[in-house]
């Protein structure tokens, strides 16, 4: 049976023939991976021509177009020379994953990201790992830079610290359990690293110690516990941490993290930490850009919000235990979200604040013990301007 193959954005002109051979690969992947006759005709071209060209490139990028099943002989696994494959964002049917992905030993780029494709990955016989549901098959790709995985359950293996050359790890919304891997240290060419929406569980590894390059961690939405390990702040390039909602029990001095002097992104929200801000001084945080800090049993501003700050734009310490007046927040004339609810922020609302109007699409100072009346102004510069990422008028008092 003929097959046709429609994919969203494909031009109807054919300026080069890169596009044509581009086009073509995208119905010869649809015949390949799920099995089904499809018929490529590029006028000037015989089949001689382009399927070793088709089957000798290095790079292809098939994004929500497919829909099939992927066999164990699925001919996708005779293109040996891919270097980078994103197959992201398509419908496998529930496929598993294969332990034949493991012949792609040149792939440097793999994303099988949100394309339906179920767990737990498969193993061959020989390459059964004991107590885990992963494929070592993945994992042997001694190659690869970044590797995307999302959607499939069990623990991750040990022999993920088999890819010494991973520069990017995206492990995100996999509903993956267990502890993270100790074997992750070998990993030191990190620079990013995603875990976050899982339900990990256990302290953070003391694995740190060698990551140099690494400038961005997701652990959010998880269930670690215990105290952070002391490797963590000496992150010297960190750029994104985020360690929100877990069960992490420690009580940590804020001024701790501004050793991260890149810091440009902090959330500690639901985390379990208790933060002490005795120690924080004008200098903290010089490149925060947005700082989350709700439910941290925070009692006092820490003094470097009482300064401007440049680049802050987000700032929330939702349902802490502030019980001061606004006034000390009055330079922080970068923000456009600010989320002040639930605290005992007492007084009158600053006029102050009033400096903020141009720029806040968010604000929120509801749940506290002001008095006095909302200043007109605010009702003016938030009237159908400014708007929150829901669409409605995004004030709350």
């Amino acid at each position: 049976m003929m097959r046709a193959l429609l994919c969203s954005n494909l031009c109807n002109s054919f300026p080069s023939i890169a596009l044509l051979l581009s086009i073509a690969m995208i119905f010869l992947l649809q015949s390949l991976i799920i099995g089904k006759r499809v018929q490529i005709v590029v006028h000037g071209m015989g089949s001689h021509v382009i399927t070793p060209l088709l089957m000798s490139l290095a790079s292809t990028s098939v994004v929500n177009c497919l829909y099939g099943t992927i066999h164990p002989n699925s001919s996708l696994f005779n293109l040996v020379h891919l270097q980078s494959l994103d197959l992201s964002y398509n419908n496998f049917n529930h496929s598993k994953i294969l332990p034949s992905f493991g012949r792609f030993t040149n792939l440097t780029h793999l994303n099988l990201s949100g394309s339906h494709l179920s767990g737990p990955i498969q193993s061959s016989s020989e390459e059964v790992w004991q107590g885990n549901n992963f494929s070592n098959s993945i994992f042997h790709l001694q190659k690869l830079q970044d590797l995307w995985l999302r959607g499939f359950t069990g623990e991750l293996p040990n022999s993920i610290g088999q890819l010494e050359n991973l520069e990017e790890l995206y492990l995100s919304d996999c509903n993956v359990s267990g502890t993270i891997p100790r074997s992750l240290t070998n990993l030191t060419r990190l620079i990013w690293l995603d875990l976050s929406y899982n339900n990990f569980e256990g302290p953070i590894p003391q694995l740190f110690s060698n990551f140099s390059q690494l400038q961005a961690i997701y652990f959010s939405n998880n269930q670690l516990t215990d105290p952070i390990p002391s490797c963590l702040f000496h992150l010297v390039n960190l750029i994104y941490l985020d360690l929100s909602s877990n069960n992490l029990s420690n009580t940590v001095e804020l001024h701790t993290f501004a050793k991260l002097e890149y810091l440009d992104f902090l959330d500690l929200s639901n985390s379990g930490l208790s933060l002490t801000t005795t120690n924080s001084t004008p200098s903290s945080f010089q490149n925060i850009g947005t700082l989350r800090l709700s439910s941290c049993n925070i009692s006092k501003i820490p003094e470097f919000l009482k300064i401007q700050r440049e680049f802050l734009e987000v700032l929330d310490l939702l349902n802490n235990h502030l019980n001061e007046e606004l006034n000390p927040l009055c330079n922080l004339h970068s923000l456009i979200y600010l989320d002040l609810s639930n605290n005992q922020f007492g007084g009158l609302i600053p006029t102050c604040l009033e400096n903020f109007i141009g720029r806040l699409t968010m604000l929120n100072l509801q749940s506290n013990n002001f008095s006095g009346t909302i200043p007109q102004t605010f009702g003016y510069g938030f009237d159908g301007n400014s708007r929150d990422e829901n669409g409605g008028v995004a004030k709350s008092f």
